[in-house]
């Protein structure tokens, strides 16, 4: 780390000398590039990068340096959101995943408003996830969007961005969603021929809503994970009657909501049995979220929600090509 002063560089006429080492006019190593990136994940503000670099390496590092790498950013992202989607997915999972987020104009103008009010200043966001299952059952992440909420026209927007950028499923694909009502109408607008399949996770989460105590939600949750273990669909039919029958003389509430919502979790048995685990729920993007959320929650607030969403780019892009590819986003 620091400036290099004994280099020399070969003399030569009629001759382009380039070096294996060193690209020409580079300042310094795409690792260095690339580890100043990985602090800003732990440490999001200029000021804190300074105070790491110089804690490390013994080096200042200048803010206009700084500010000139997490451009990159920026400048990757929006390549990134505008490249040609060569592949055909066997499948898709799409999420809306809520987190609380502020940015700077946010809190100004909910602190005028709760100083009256008398209430907290978090305002909640979402982060709407495409991610896409090759035909090598891989899974990774297409495209999102950071806006306030999961409504018809914010999910219909991404979905048609991606359509027009080459996003193809093939015929007999499955995509796998979480109820929500304007997640559902987006695709029966965007993907009108392929299956849906509801996340059985929140399918079996929300029936805790309709349970009078714990020990019932406990007792019908325990009784829908085992119908999901079955080996076929006729099977699993035969078993969500036999349990209907059966609520609707302890809670016709969570009767109701078996019949109404059960056919559309079982669309995965469509596929074969060594492949279902993959189309039947989007807990894979909940596991991903975690790290998103936990990284949101220690920044606190953000200058913009430009700056959220290149977190968010960071965190989600970097895993899927380290994951597929083993190369890192700046390598």
């Amino acid at each position: 780390m620091g400036e290099i002063t004994n280099i020399k560089v070969p003399r030569v006429r009629e001759i382009m000398y380039k070096s294996n080492i060193l690209e020409r006019y580079q300042r310094r190593s795409i690792k260095y590039t690339y580890d100043i990136m990985q602090i800003y994940l732990t440490r999001s503000s200029v000021r804190g990068i300074k105070k790491i670099v110089k804690r490390l390496f013994n080096n200042n590092i200048s803010e206009t340096t700084i500010s000139n790498i997490l451009k990159k950013a920026k400048e990757k992202l929006d390549k990134w959101r505008e490249e040609k989607i060569e592949k055909e997915y066997e499948g898709l999972i799409v999420d809306g995943l809520y987190f609380n987020v502020k940015t700077i104009a946010k809190v100004l103008n909910k602190q005028k408003i709760n100083k009256i009010r008398g209430k907290n200043s978090n305002t909640k966001g979402v982060i709407l996830i495409v991610m896409g299952i090759t035909k090598e059952l891989e899974k990774e992440v297409i495209g999102f969007k950071v806006t306030y909420s999961e409504s018809h026209d914010n999910w219909l927007s991404l979905l048609t961005n991606l359509i027009e950028r080459g996003l193809k499923v093939k015929k007999e694909g499955i995509i796998v969603h979480d109820g929500a009502k304007g997640l559902i109408s987006a695709l029966e607008y965007a993907f009108p021929y392929n299956k849906k399949q509801l996340c059985l996770f929140h399918f079996i989460k929300d029936i805790g809503k309709y349970a009078r105590n714990k020990m019932e939600e406990k007792e019908i949750k325990k009784e829908l994970s085992e119908i999901h273990k079955s080996k076929n669909y006729k099977e699993a039919i035969r078993k969500y009657k036999e349990l209907i029958k059966k609520w609707e003389k302890i809670n016709p509430r969570i009767a109701r909501y078996l019949s109404e919502g059960y056919e559309a979790t079982l669309t995965y048995y469509e596929v074969e049995e060594e492949k279902r685990k993959y189309f039947s729920t989007t807990n894979y993007l909940e596991r991903e979220f975690k790290e998103i959320n936990r990284k949101i929650y220690d920044i606190g607030i953000f200058p913009n929600v430009y700056s959220t969403e290149r977190i968010i780019f960071l965190l989600l892009i970097e895993h899927n090509l380290i994951k597929n590819t083993g190369v890192p986003l700046y390598a």
